[in-house]
């Protein structure tokens, strides 16, 4: 926005003299409020316009760091598969398949308790000292079980080899939003600083510094008023600021552009 702030001049017989009629021209630029952090500054970009102002006067810079604002909205998930995305393994736990045979079973015993050697020599006692199979000779050892059919199971447990081309079923695939239920807000900018680029330098620029006197940079808190980078800008053209952030939030600022139209 351009605002006329002042004419002044030479009288002459009652007369203005428009070789000496000069006009103060306020500029203001804003960019609104814009989502940041550490790799998306703000951005505010303005033009001067070349030969229309004579002096610039004045550049100041003031802006605010707030929260970034997000929509909350519900949604649902529907099922489906996801894809593995890296090479992992899956513990097994299972039973193995009726043996095809029928087949025996090693028992390894040893003297004593309710299960062991009998007294009486080569038995083994049921708990209540009836003799109930044959053993070695030696009082303890392995014996054999009878032949059994072949219609029992053994548990198997294991771990898989790693590999990454199948999916895995979950609750969930195709999300559904829902409409948007009301605004949230995180965080909060912080720890600005400043880039400015001008004609002929691509953004963001190098930092640059407000007058002697002023805060310097990283920036925190609220409200940063009238940083004064006047002694940046030497002529008109394009100009863009940039305002970093350490984290994510929200910036809105705004540049004031006083400058002086002289009257050819």
């Amino acid at each position: 926005m351009t605002k006329p702030i002042n004419i002044t001049g030479d009288a002459t017989g009652g007369q203005l003299d428009a070789r000496t009629l000069t006009t103060a021209i306020l500029f203001d630029a804003y960019a609104g409020y814009q989502l940041v952090d550490s790799n998306n500054p703000y951005r505010l970009r303005f033009s001067i316009p070349v030969g229309n102002i004579d002096i610039i006067r004045r550049v100041r810079l003031s802006f605010s760091m707030l929260p970034a604002v997000f929509v909350a909205q519900a949604g649902t998930i529907a099922a489906g598969n996801t894809g593995a995305g890296t090479n992992h393994n899956h513990s097994e736990n299972y039973n193995s398949s009726a043996a095809s045979a029928n087949h025996n079973h090693d028992w390894a015993v040893t003297q004593g308790g309710d299960v062991g050697i009998g007294t009486t020599g080569k038995q083994i006692n049921d708990g209540g000292g009836g003799g109930v199979g044959i053993l070695p000779a030696a009082p303890a050892g392995t014996f054999i079980t009878n032949q059994n059919g072949a219609a029992h199971v053994h548990a198997v447990t294991g771990t898989s080899s790693g590999e990454a081309s199948h999916t895995h079923s979950i609750a969930g695939g195709a999300i559904t939003l829902s409409p948007a239920t009301a605004l949230g807000n995180t965080g909060q900018a912080t720890g600005a600083h400043i880039y400015l680029a001008g004609p002929g330098v691509t953004p963001p620029g190098p930092e640059v510094f407000p007058r002697a006197g002023q805060t310097p940079p990283p920036y925190a808190g609220t409200d940063i008023d009238d940083l004064d980078f006047t002694h940046y800008f030497p002529k008109g053209g394009v100009y863009e600021f940039q305002i970093s952030s350490t984290a994510i939030g929200g910036i809105i600022a705004q540049v004031q552009v006083l400058g002086t139209l002289t009257a050819a």
